[in-house]
């Protein structure tokens, strides 16, 4: 039991280290050697994923304000089907949310409510996938504290960074359609 506790301190801990940081710009040029690719034509991204990671749908949308309309983790393999992989973070991860009045991204976020737990925000202008976005850091929070949004057409798209590759991930990054 006590050896649970601490790797979970472990992975807190490493967790923590690759939170709270906005790339300024995301990487455009990443080695895809023996990576897979993850395309979503219902909502219109496609991005590439280390070898050994896995996708995973999560089974508990967590109650999410607003909720999004589609979710999806990637996971190092190794975790994704232990009984305990719906309630450790993905390394990665893409929520999808109704954007229908296609409002620009600001307004979006000011009256979603997808913010309002935030308390200390900081943020940053970003592209990701060719196109203007958001990135926001909770100073307050531990892990995911980073999240980066932007507003395409009917949808807004949030990124959560969180693994070690999490920044290449996000560099792989394509709007479809």
């Amino acid at each position: 039991m006590q050896l649970s506790f601490f790797a979970i301190t472990a992975a807190v801990l490493l967790l923590a280290s690759n939170a709270g940081t906005c790339a300024a710009t995301v990487a455009t040029s990443v080695d895809l050697t023996g990576w897979r690719a993850y395309r979503n034509n219902q909502y219109s991204f496609e991005l590439h994923y280390p070898p050994d990671y896995a996708v995973v749908k999560p089974r508990d949308q967590l109650q999410l304000q607003p909720p999004p309309l589609f979710r999806v983790w990637f996971k190092e393999a190794s975790l994704a089907n232990s009984p305990i992989a719906d309630r450790e973070p993905p390394q990665f991860a893409v929520d999808v949310y109704d954007n229908a009045s296609q409002e620009t991204l600001n307004a979006w976020l000011a009256g979603s409510g997808a913010t309002r737990n935030f308390a200390r925000v900081t943020q940053q202008a970003v592209h990701v996938g060719g196109i203007q976005g958001l990135c926001l850091t909770d100073q307050t929070l531990l892990a995911p504290n980073t999240f980066y949004y932007v507003a395409r057409g009917p949808f807004v798209y949030r990124f959560t960074p969180l693994g070690g590759l999490s920044d290449e991930m996000l560099a792989t990054v394509r709007f479809t359609r």
